[in-house]
């Protein structure tokens, strides 16, 4: 008896064991207006962030903090990410993962996520046209990758960044 207990903990302890490990990353985010280039033409750049599980069970990315207000009361804080399909933050939470003001009044934030390791994370902002009186909203002007980070720089510190272009 006292031998098949013991045998039940270390087979527990060697399933937590395997379960996949998180990262800590920080994304920007982007909701800004654009040039006017009309009374009925508008640009916004708008980010997104997308996720790719490359293992063999959904995992979950996790907002933990967002920049520039606090999380609201009541919003999800979890978002799945099945195996072998990719998922788009935007379309997911919608503006819920946006900082608490308005995100008309709130134009750069930084989400901090918890991400399990076999999710990649890819982050970009797109230059969207906006026509009235019907708000359509494409981002056929182009797209900027942004980098994610594994931890923030103090101030004054250098980092590199590769690779953005627009053109």
């Amino acid at each position: 008896m006292f031998a098949s207990r013991i045998l039940g903990c270390s087979l527990s302890l060697v399933l937590v064991a395997l379960t996949s490990t998180a990262r800590e990353l920080h994304v920007i985010g982007v909701f800004a207006p654009g040039a006017r280039l009309n009374a009925c033409l508008s640009l916004r750049w708008e980010s997104d962030v997308l996720f790719y599980n490359s293992g063999s069970t959904t995992e979950q990315v996790r907002l933990l903090n967002v920049s520039n207000g606090e999380i609201a009361v009541g919003r999800t804080t979890t978002m799945e990410v099945p195996p072998g399909r990719v998922v788009s933050l935007r379309r997911t939470t919608g503006q819920f993962w946006f900082p608490r003001d308005p995100p008309t009044s709130v134009s750069l934030w930084m989400w901090r996520l918890e991400v399990p390791e076999t999710v990649e994370v890819t982050s970009f902002m797109e230059l969207r046209t906006i026509f009235c009186p019907f708000p359509e909203n494409k981002p056929d002007r182009g797209q900027i990758t942004l980098p994610t980070f594994d931890r923030l720089v103090p101030a004054g510190q250098e980092q590199l960044f590769l690779g953005t272009d627009l053109g």
